[in-house]
Parts: structure tokens; sequence; C-alpha cells
């Protein structure tokens, strides 16, 4: 019987080009949040200087929606310096969101700053829910804003419908919780790891997450 090479060969190919892609993509990353990294280097991230993180935080939702952004358009790796105008152009284009959600984690940590003082183990799960749904709407509002036209729809209204989409896709935003927590136990214990190795990677692995049930196109076309 005469094996087939060519399913072989393809899907060598396939993995080379994808761990590429993923390199580069988390290089980028990485250098998008230098900021970040600086401030680990100097501050120890923990509740009682969140504060100071605010900006690296408001600064790495645009890096992440530009990841989104150049896998939603299925294309191979950017320049560096496409990547930038890119990261630029979001930034411009999505400041009022990245502000948006900066300001929902921070009120969020504060909220579980609150409950650690009081010790009021009954509250977690409710607010630990709650706080990962509305993390979670996050992911598929950058989905949202991949897209040029998202520029015609007002904030309120996409964040209304990144929570309904959230709602309406519970394995999904389950998923995107367990990478929640990931995220959040690497930027406790190990941030510059997660900026330098896993934050790439587990961005990569959301967007997979969110698209496998969440199409874009199909989203504009019922607005």
């Amino acid at each position: 019987m005469k094996f087939n090479f060519d399913f072989l060969t393809d899907w060598t190919v396939d993995i080379v080009n994808a761990v590429y892609r993923l390199t580069i993509q988390s290089m980028y990353f990485i250098l998008s949040n230098s900021l970040f990294l600086i401030m680990l280097l100097v501050f120890k991230m923990t509740l009682n200087n969140f504060i100071l993180f605010l900006v690296p935080i408001f600064l790495m939702l645009i890096s992440f929606l530009t990841q989104f952004t150049i896998n939603e358009a299925g294309k191979g790796p950017l320049s560096f310096k496409a990547y930038c105008r890119l990261y630029q152009r979001n930034l411009k284009a999505q400041w009022q969101m990245s502000v948006f959600y900066t300001l929902l984690i921070a009120f969020l940590v504060f909220d579980f700053r609150i409950l650690s003082v009081l010790k009021n183990g009954l509250l977690y799960v409710p607010f630990l829910i709650t706080s990962g749904f509305l993390i979670s709407s996050l992911f598929f509002m950058i989905l949202i804003a991949t897209d040029e036209r998202s520029k015609q729809l007002s904030l309120g209204r996409k964040f209304f419908s990144a929570m309904l989409i959230a709602y309406r896709l519970p394995l999904v935003t389950l998923v995107n919780m367990i990478c929640l927590v990931a995220i959040a136990i690497s930027l406790v214990l190990f941030p510059i790891a997660y900026i330098c190795i896993l934050g790439g990677l587990i961005n990569y692995l959301i967007y997979l997450n969110c698209q496998r049930r969440f199409s874009v196109s199909l989203y504009f076309g019922d607005v």
C-alpha cells in the first residue's frame, strides 16, 4: 500500500506556519507591552499597587485587539512596522472600549479586595461568576471591534451585544473563564513570564475559542 506523503507534508507545513505565526505575534505582544514589562521589573503586581498598572492594562487591551485583528484578517505575519501602524490605528479608533474595560477590571479588582477584607465566602461564588461573564464579554467585544463596521455602533451597543453573546455561549465563556484564571495566576505569580512567554499563546487560544462559535461577519449581517 502506497503511503500518502502529501497529507504528511501539508500537515507539517501547517504546523510550521502556525508556530512561526504564533512566535511572531508573541514577539509583537512583548514589544507592544514594553511599558507593562518595565513596570513589572520595578513593581510587584499586587492589590495594593494595582492602580499603577492601569495604563499598562489599557495598552495591553489594545495589543489584544491588534492580535485579534491580525487573526481575523487571516493574513500571514506582518512586519513590525505594519504591526505598529495597525496598533496605532486600533488605539485611535477603540480607545474608548479599552478605557471602559480597564475601569471595569479595576472596579472588579477593588471589589475583590473588599470581599477579601470582609472575608465573606458566600459572596465569592456569585462575584466570580459575574466577573467571569463581564470579562469574557471583553473578548467578544474585541472580536466585534476587529471589523471596520463596528465604528458605526455605540460603545453601549457593542457592550450589550458582547454580554448577550457571552450568555448565549456558556461553554465558550467557561473556557474563557479558565483562560482568565490562567492570566490572573500568571500576572500574580509569574507576571514577566506571562508577558514574555505565555501571553501570546493564551490570547491566541482565547481567539480560537471565541471564533469557533461566533462569526463577526454573521454578526454584522444580522445587525
